[in-house]
């Protein structure tokens, strides 16, 4: 049952029927944005990966996570190299001299790029380098008339706690230290369990007989009750 409705009561194949009917339409207002065919192919990919996770976490054919598709769908993301943006409006503020490299702060309504990291490989710095410069060129020329103040990043991998225990050189550390933490952090503790065990349900995590570091410390926080 769990693997036939999504939360909604919804069969999960409905929705990826429904992507896969769009899709055309998707690709039509790709060209006339002007965007290069390769972008739309990345973009795209990631309804591969996502029902590939559906399949790993229930062993059959659908898309449990189709809300992670809907920002491609409506048109407000790509995927540039190894990350994806979304071109959105912000709903936070940060005060003029909050952030050193925003002089003039942010105020909601503003233009900014979220960035995302699909489950493609290692984040490799060099690979986010090419992808933040590809963006700059991308939104500048498909998006002419948005005034991007900011690129951003929500995600629990950057956990300050998670940055302090693993080592300097770690890609996710090396990621991290590319932001600057504003605001209240977002409480959703099962994100991490869900991204590294394809489980959210604390009991039921699987018994792994070689846990990576990053593994190691998400249990242990769970453990202590954190």
């Amino acid at each position: 049952e769990e693997a036939r409705l999504d939360h909604l009561g919804i069969p999960p194949l409905a929705w990826l029927r429904a992507y896969v009917e769009l899709t055309p339409r998707l690709v039509a207002y790709h060209e006339q944005l002007g965007v290069p065919a390769e972008v739309t192919r990345t973009t795209l990919a990631d309804v591969g990966r996502n029902t590939r996770i559906h399949r790993l976490r229930h062993g059959g054919f659908g898309l449990e996570t189709w809300t992670w598709l809907i920002p491609h769908y409506v048109g407000m993301l790509y995927g540039l190299g190894r990350l994806t943006f979304a071109l959105q409006r912000t709903e936070f503020s940060v005060p003029a001299g909050g952030v050193a490299a925003l002089p003039a702060g942010i105020a909601p309504g503003d233009w900014v790029v979220g960035m995302h990291i699909p489950e493609s490989g290692p984040l490799n710095p060099d690979e986010v380098d090419e992808s933040i410069r590809l963006a700059h060129g991308f939104f500048g020329a498909v998006f002419p008339d948005r005034r991007i103040v900011a690129g951003v990043c929500e995600s629990w991998l950057l956990d300050p706690y998670l940055v302090r225990s693993l080592p300097a050189d770690t890609n996710l550390v090396r990621f991290a230290e590319r932001y600057t933490l504003v605001g209240d952090p977002v409480d959703a503790p099962t994100e991490a369990l869900f991204f590294l065990f394809r489980e959210r349900d604390r009991a039921r995590l699987p018994r792994l007989e070689h846990p990576t570091s990053l593994q190691r410390l998400v249990i242990d926080r769970y453990d202590r009750g954190e």
